[in-house]
């Protein structure tokens, strides 16, 4: 039992940390169509009549698998976003635990199987999306415990156990692939990680191949049943689903990228790789590099193996299928949490062969720099999925080379300064850059939005449009983070 206190400590911790933050997290620009997507979902399969008549969120036409806010909606019976918050952060828990396991399995020392999961939560892009990121995060979750369940089942030989394998793969990989196209590189890792190392062995090859075409027939079935569009048209609405896993709706938007505006679809191949290796933190930077050296050496633990082979495979499917990418690095969540648990997990094995004489000052460099992105963590809270790394010198660095605030979180801010600096009675016209579900929430019938800034008594947009369109209205203040602008409230 002892062995477990230590995760169960953790986990302690981490509910705290919950129950202190959760309603400190503002509302993301996708939030809105998640949760009420989950409502229609829900209506739709209780046979009820729909609320809200949005034709591109109903079930049978949505491309979005919404599952995921039908059950948060089921629980709360209501779109309340702290709630779902709440939820969001309590959904990350079989992550921990499951990580602590995979950590046990390298090493069953107590700071060994802690690191690993400290390295996932001390990731703040993790961390600040775990709350109010209803599309990515469900997907690495899912993503991570099917990764688990592959390869803690590896040797399974019983038949029941065996079967009970085929059929929570099969349901977990369904959920995966549901959730993100993406999903369906699972079937790749399994078949390679569970490939015998005798290549003669025709019987072993024949029960794998029979094995994997079972687990993806599942797989597809729990697709067809969890979500109307691909039940009602399997073929047609599966190969367009398949599609959003390049195009992403066919997005059509900018991105700010080294400071020049690129085009959707036309952004450089490094994007994704310039992104990772300025919002993780050094210290998961340089152990996760570790760890590739280690592969080289042979020095590698089988758990070290199995999660660079999964990276790698990742960031080779995305050099090859080329998605259309935006808003930073969201839609990699599940990468990022798989580039820090291995980080971790190579730390932990870089201390097995560290000469003893290294050990206390390499420690107390680490130490010291974990302080110092907690320290950031506390400068951007409750943003930390704005974290930028000392790189590109933090958020400061970053503001006009890269996309910050894409999500528009730091509205909530803003609109809470207005509703304490101005008179309840008075009716608020206010013109707004994004965010426009935020705004209305959080300052109910006090707002009245305005379509154009010539309308409107207070403008409220990020600096770049504050530029645009200030003509006529005065600063009253900035709403900051790390000493960086991230909007700007003017009135007329």
């Amino acid at each position: 039992m002892k062995r477990f206190l230590p995760v169960c400590l953790l986990i302690l911790v981490y509910l705290t940390w919950t129950a202190l933050t959760y309603r400190n997290y503002a509302i993301t620009s996708d939030e809105f169509s998640s949760y009420i997507s989950g409502q229609i979902w829900f209506e739709y399969f209780q046979n009820k009549q729909i609320t809200y008549n949005l034709a591109r969120y109903h079930p049978l036409v949505n491309e979005h698998y919404r599952i995921y806010p039908m059950i948060l909606y089921i629980l709360i019976g209501n779109i309340k976003y702290e709630l779902f918050h709440l939820l969001n952060m309590l959904a990350f828990i079989p992550v921990i635990i499951t990580a602590w396991i995979l950590a046990l399995k390298n090493n069953k020392k107590i700071y060994a199987t802690l690191i690993p999961v400290l390295f996932i939560l001390l990731t703040p892009r993790i961390l600040g999306d775990i709350p109010n990121n209803p599309k990515d995060m469900p997907f690495a979750i899912s993503y991570f415990l099917t990764l688990a369940v592959i390869y803690i089942t590896k040797s399974t030989q019983e038949t029941w156990k065996n079967n009970l394998k085929i059929l929570v793969l099969g349901l977990l990989m369904g959920f995966s692939q549901s959730l993100r196209p993406l999903g369906f590189g699972l079937y790749i890792i399994y078949f390679f990680w569970n490939f015998p190392k005798d290549l003669k062995s025709k019987a072993e090859i024949g029960k794998l191949i029979t094995e994997s075409i079972i687990i993806f027939l599942i797989g597809l079935l729990t697709m067809a049943v969890t979500w109307p569009a691909i039940g009602a048209n399997f073929a047609a609405n599966l190969k367009k689903y398949l599609s959003l896993g390049v195009d992403f709706n066919l997005w059509e938007g900018t991105v700010l990228y080294f400071g020049k505006e690129f085009s959707a679809g036309m952004i450089p191949w490094h994007y994704l790789f310039v992104w990772l290796g300025i919002t993780l933190p050094l210290s998961h930077l340089i152990f996760f590099f570790s760890g590739i050296y280690s592969i080289i050496k042979k020095r590698a633990s089988n758990i070290q193996i199995y999660l660079y082979f999964t990276i790698g495979l990742n960031l080779l499917l995305h050099l090859i299928l080329k998605p259309n990418l935006y808003n930073g690095i969201r839609h990699y969540d599940y990468l990022v949490l798989l580039i820090s648990f291995a980080a971790g997990i190579s730390l932990v094995n870089f201390y097995k062969t560290l000469n003893k004489k290294y050990f206390w000052g390499i420690t107390t460099v680490l130490i010291l720099y974990t302080g110092l992105t907690l320290n950031n963590i506390s400068k951007l809270f409750p943003y930390q999925n704005l974290y930028f790394n000392e790189i590109v010198h933090g958020i400061k660095g970053a503001q006009n080379k890269f996309d910050v605030d894409y999500w528009d979180v730091a509205y909530k801010d803003a609109a809470n300064y207005l509703a304490a600096n101005t008179s309840t009675n008075e009716v608020l016209a206010v013109y707004s850059c994004g965010a426009h579900t935020a705004m209305d929430y959080y300052l109910g019938q006090r707002i009245d939005q305005k379509k154009n800034a010539s309308e409107a008594q207070y403008l409220i947009c990020d600096p770049k449009g504050y530029e645009r369109l200030k003509n006529g209205f005065n600063i009253l203040t900035k709403i900051e983070k790390d000493k960086t602008p991230l909007v700007v409230i003017g009135r007329r």
